[in-house]
């Protein structure tokens, strides 16, 4: 039973900081230069060439025998793409192994197996060398009693890019480390936060068609920013439906569950609806009033019929694509849409209705500000992508760590985030030739411009970047040349769905670890919480419960009952130890 409740605890915690983790906002790069002599592999752009050089001695560490060839054995979720169907075939690995005189051979379970297999793996005790855990429901602790984990922080000699990374970024070394001083994972650091491919949108076409084209938000405005700028639209968008003599409609859609991942709407009434971080003060946002006042303006909304009337039965529904059949039927007003929502992308070519999606901005509320709102994206300090843990079935950590590293400086850091350029792609390679990509997948012009190459997807063409990237490599991600490519669109979307996150403290609780103590005392709490919660969401909202004091009272003595101080002082005591590694 206890070993179930970890694993119930370990999904339902995926599950919630899944939403959290999709997205990222600006950072500064690292100061220290990871491109020094002593972090040998390591190269910048040079001025008007047209793709990174090897560095002047081949770029091999030293203190490793590069002549003798080893394989190395992988773990990975299952990489089956139109381009290859596996990962070994990624141009980028065969690059790597090209360049270090190594072999990769990859196990991939079958997509949706996941969980089971890595879990078997591990049972069984024929562990690869290196493996993704992102699947892992187990203990990491008794992993690393059972003698399963190499610590990473034994081998930083062979790491100076990592390390480089770490010093000039302490946020990414607190996120590295564990309470005790050991590395036990690694994932990818941007170099840029990764942008926002969702938020909230609204139909502009429908104001403006209600209004005669004067639109006039009460904020005085050009796009609506506070609750009663939706004030403003919401009626009209309910009348441009009712005129159609819709039967079904959404002036405003909500997820099933009664609030969204990333905080929109919640924060604007100052809270997140979990755990979140307020300076350095940690707090449980469906306890906290804001979270009443959430409520209460959704309750007054789903009465005047400006809330989709059948949401909490959309269980099915991604929340990114929530009911197609009002999106794209012309009967919905807002939503969280996608990048791919953007402009007249949804019109129907049958219709005379030409849609006119706009990024929205979570609204602020009456005596809010921007500032008591939530980052919407996890600083790249917390780093991104697949955790992977280096096993004692690696027969040489050194040499494998020492790859890895690689992937940390400048120029690895292109591969993760482009893939490679005409001069490095492999001997036999055969999937960017039969792809058309003989010249790379970049290029730099005479005046050092970045060239992404227009057969890929992120300059307008059909090939999937990822898939010609090393995406799924541990390392640095190189990724500030993409964002400046981005369509004036795609900016404006980003600077409505992020903008703020500068002017705010607030976050989402990172990534922090428990001792064993503390993972006993409350265990099966978070789990309590998060689903009463998803529980008396929806039943506050549709007022199948009320939101008078007697009730919310109730409300808050079941949290307590649950564990709810419990659970604040041990994850007030793990953030603490957080912030000072």
């Amino acid at each position: 039973m206890k070993n179930q409740m970890k694993k119930i605890l370990a999904l339902s915690l995926s599950f919630i900081m899944l939403l959290a983790m999709l997205t990222a906002c600006a950072s500064e790069t690292p100061q220290t230069d990871p491109g020094s002599a002593s972090a040998q592999g390591n190269s910048q752009i040079p001025d008007g060439d047209e793709s990174e050089p090897e560095n002047e001695d081949d770029g091999l560490p030293a203190g490793i025998d590069w002549t003798t060839h080893e394989t190395f054995s992988w773990w990975i979720n299952s990489s089956a793409n139109d381009y290859y169907a596996g990962y070994s075939d990624n141009s980028v690995i065969k690059y790597l192994e090209e360049k270090f005189n190594v072999s990769f051979e990859f196990e991939e379970p079958v997509s949706g197996t996941e969980f089971d297999a890595i879990s078997l793996m591990f049972g069984t005790g024929q562990y690869t060398d290196l493996v993704a855990m992102n699947q892992y429901l187990g203990s990491w602790d008794e992993l690393l009693e059972d003698g399963v984990i190499v610590d990473i922080a034994d081998y930083l000699d062979y790491m100076p890019n990592l390390s480089a990374r770490m010093e000039a970024d302490p946020g990414f070394k607190a996120h590295l480390y564990n309470d005790d001083g050991q590395i036990l994972s690694i994932n990818s650091y941007p170099e840029e936060s990764r942008k926002s491919w969702c938020g909230l949108v609204y139909r502009r076409d429908i104001l403006e068609e209600m209004t005669g084209g004067n639109v006039q938000f009460p904020s005085g405005k050009d796009e609506p920013e506070t609750i009663e700028d939706w004030e403003y639209m919401l009626p009209l968008f309910k009348e441009y439906f009712e005129n159609l003599g819709l039967v079904e409609y959404a002036p405003f859609i909500l997820p099933y569950n009664g609030y969204f991942g990333f905080g929109e709407m919640a924060d604007s009434f100052g809270i997140a609806y979990n755990f979140y971080v307020d300076e350095t003060t940690v707090y449980f946002g469906a306890a906290e009033d804001g979270w009443r006042e959430y409520l209460t303006k959704m309750n007054e909304w789903y009465k005047a019929g400006y809330i989709y009337q059948d949401f909490a039965s959309r269980t099915q529904d991604m929340f990114f694509q929530p009911n197609p059949a009002l999106l794209y039927g012309n009967a919905a007003g807002i939503w969280m849409g996608m990048l791919s929502h953007l402009g007249s992308a949804m019109s129907d070519p049958e219709s005379d209705v030409v849609y006119d999606v706009r990024p929205l901005k979570s609204p602020v509320a009456e005596g809010r500000t921007v500032a008591d709102q939530l980052k919407r994206n996890t600083p790249p300090s917390q780093g991104t992508g697949l955790n992977y843990i280096v096993t004692t079935a690696c027969k040489n950590p050194e040499k494998l760590l020492a790859i890895l590293d690689y992937m940390y400086s400048d120029e690895g850091g292109m591969l993760t985030a482009y893939g490679l350029t005409r001069d490095q792609i492999p001997a036999g390679d055969t999937i960017y030739k039969a792809n058309d990509l003989d010249e790379g997948t970049y290029w730099f012009d005479e005046n050092d411009n970045f060239i992404y190459n227009p057969l890929m997807d992120a300059a307008g063409g059909n090939l999937s970047s990822a898939n010609f990237a090393g995406e799924k490599i541990p390392g640095y991600i190189r990724n500030s040349y993409g964002n400046m490519m981005a369509s004036d669109e795609m900016k404006n979307a980003y600077d409505k769905w992020c903008g703020s996150d500068d002017l705010t403290v607030k976050m989402s609780l990172p990534d922090i670890s428990a001792t064993e103590e503390e993972k006993e005392a409350t265990l099966g709490i978070e789990v309590e919480l998060f689903n009463y919660t998803m529980e008396m969401t929806p039943k506050f909202i549709v007022g199948t419960e009320s939101l008078d004091d007697e009730s919310w009272n109730n409300y808050l003595a079941q949290l307590e009952a649950f564990g709810l101080s419990l659970m604040l002082e041990t994850n007030q005591a793990r953030y603490d130890r957080y912030l000072s590694r």
